[in-house]
């Protein structure tokens, strides 16, 4: 995985593969194995959840969310 900054582009959202709808898949992890690291949250400063502004906010599953 390549180290990141805040601020830089992560990867863009598009529909590629067997997919119903445009997404984009991330990890988060503290080491640079897979099967050895630890997942770490990701914390989005400005997100829209569910149609509702959140700020400092870590989405869980089954959310939707988009760019406010």
């Amino acid at each position: 995985g390549d180290v990141v900054k805040q601020g830089d582009t992560l990867g863009f959202c598009g529909n590629t593969g067997n997919t119903s709808q445009p997404h984009i898949h991330f990890n988060l992890q503290d080491g640079p194995l897979m099967h050895k690291a630890n997942a770490l949250p990701a914390q989005f400063a400005t997100i829209l959840v569910n149609g509702e502004v959140k700020t400092a906010y870590e989405p869980v599953r089954g959310q939707q969310v988009s760019n406010t």
